[in-house]
């Protein structure tokens, strides 16, 4: 089967993601075509279990048809009688995706048109700001999925048409953040990225997987989600409880069976605070660094940074102690300055004993590290996949 994958905001980060995911399960796939925003993969993966699993990755459409252009299209949807296994009553949407398409209304008539002569009482809905398609939240609303009525349209070496099977749910998300009994704002990683940083440390079910600066949970509770074990370590002893309590709840409501634990202790000396317990992957948002009123000078930025290297040089070293062939992804800072420069934490910090690695290497030179930069903040991140290097 093809399918289209609509990437997220960031298509860098989601595509790494994809990749990672299933190389790692031994998946067999093909990437046929890669555009900005989607990318097109042969695969018989699950469209089901990888939209469950995947942080971000939007929505997932099966191909029906592919043609030259858009007439080829047409044509097989009028020979393969799409219009008429619809229902009588429904909701659709058009979505296009890949290389700029100048028949965007042609095609929406033409839809028109064809339910009109079927007899078909099919109500059209556009995306809320004009040339965007149409968001996740709106396809649930629609009832899009069910109806087998949003339908896309991928436009690379040739134009590739189906209709979306899965998508990801904003509000089953949000539902799995606002609810947890324990909150810390601006101290907590987002669950998408959460769920991003898991895969790409290539941790897989029934593993373990092991987040050294857990905070109150969260990449902790995304593992679990995707049936991870999770072991977590906090140098905070009240924030430790909280995630514990977070932990506790998600596993009751969500009637998860994972083993968790969560540690209060140092990481930078992580072999002594984990006690030779055994983990398969990492992945982390440590601390970035305190919290800004404004963007710092220059002076002051490299001030944070060298402080936060004496950090992770001290975790990286005793972390080199108890890992092998276990991948790390992790976000590390990069403080704005107020005379447009950034400052980086330097790679001094863990590459003594840990290369930087690109899973998209074949695919794009250079991707990773990756910079995950958000207008407003003033710490920005860049996320590293770390191995061990070999001992000579």
């Amino acid at each position: 089967m093809k399918y289209v994958l609509v990437l997220g905001r960031d298509e860098i980060l989601s595509f790494a993601e994809i990749i990672v995911y299933l190389k790692n399960r031994n998946i067999e796939f093909k990437v046929e075509a890669r555009e900005k925003n989607a990318v097109l993969i042969s695969s018989d993966f699950n469209p089901k279990k990888l939209m469950h699993d995947l942080g971000g990755t939007v929505k997932i459409a099966e191909v029906m048809f592919e043609g030259k252009n858009f007439d080829e299209i047409a044509g097989q949807i009028e020979r393969k009688e799409l219009i008429e296994w619809m229902n009588e009553k429904f909701c659709f949407a058009l979505s296009f995706y890949g290389k700029e398409t100048k028949r965007k209304r042609e095609t929406e008539e033409f839809f028109k048109e064809k339910f009109k002569e079927h007899k078909k009482k099919a109500l059209y809905r556009k995306a809320k700001k004009r040339g965007e398609n149409i968001s996740p939240s709106q396809i649930y609303s629609w009832n899009l999925i069910e109806e087998n009525s949003d339908f896309v349209f991928f436009n690379s070496n040739k134009i590739f048409f189906g209709y979306t099977i899965t998508c990801f749910n904003p509000k089953e998300l949000k539902k799995r953040d606002v609810e947890r009994p324990a909150q810390k704002e601006l101290h907590s990683i987002s669950l998408r990225l959460a769920r991003i940083l898991i895969n790409l440390s290539g941790t897989k079910e029934n593993q373990t997987l092991l987040d050294p600066f857990c905070g109150i949970g969260s990449v902790l509770q995304e593992a679990m989600f995707n049936g991870i074990n999770a072991l977590g370590i906090e140098l905070d002893e009240k924030t430790a409880g909280m995630a514990r309590k977070n932990l506790s709840w998600f596993e009751k409501k969500y009637k998860i069976e994972k083993k968790w634990v969560v540690i209060q202790g140092d990481s930078a000396f992580v072999k002594e605070t984990l006690q030779g317990k055994n983990f398969d992957g990492i992945a982390s948002e440590p601390f970035l660094g305190p919290l800004l009123k404004k963007i710092s000078k220059e002076k002051e930025a490299k001030k944070i940074i060298h402080d936060l290297g004496q950090l992770y040089f001290a975790f990286f070293r005793k972390l080199a102690l108890i890992t092998k062939k276990q991948k790390i992804a992790i976000i590390l800072p990069a403080v704005k300055c107020s005379n447009g420069k950034t400052i980086d934490l330097p790679e001094t910090v863990f590459n003594q004993n840990f290369n930087s690695v690109n899973p998209i290497k074949e695919f794009q030179e250079k991707a990773f590290p990756y910079s995950y930069m958000e207008k407003e903040s003033r710490i920005g991140r860049k996320i590293y996949i770390l191995e061990r290097k070999e001992k000579n």
